[in-house]
């Protein structure tokens, strides 16, 4: 199965570490998405994504598509999540409406 779609469930400090380094090393290749709620889903939504890496020269700024009704996506070839611990079950029904079916071969 080829991946082409990832969703990062939980844009904090590591979903969207993750989002940002997937989506740079990607590019065009994957269509990577977030989910993320008020004030930090507007600032992914306006600036996109950045990362200040340790000894690099430049930060990473990527676009993604960002939301926080997991329902405005389709499904998707991979979810990540990047909740903490206690926030799972309460995001567990939109992750699972993210889970794309896979056929036995």
């Amino acid at each position: 199965m080829t991946i082409k779609t990832i969703c990062i469930f939980g844009a904090g400090a590591l979903g969207g570490m993750i989002a940002t380094k997937i989506a740079a090393l990607l590019g065009s290749d994957v269509t990577v998405s977030v989910i993320a709620r008020g004030a930090h889903l507007d600032a992914i939504r306006r600036d996109g994504l950045t990362l200040h890496e340790a000894g690099a020269e430049t930060p990473i700024n990527v676009k993604v598509m960002a939301t926080d009704n997991p329902a405005d996506l389709p499904p998707q070839d991979l979810v990540i999540t990047g909740l903490k611990g206690h926030q799972l079950s309460a995001a567990a029904e939109g992750m699972a409406k993210l889970l794309k079916a896979i056929r036995a071969s």
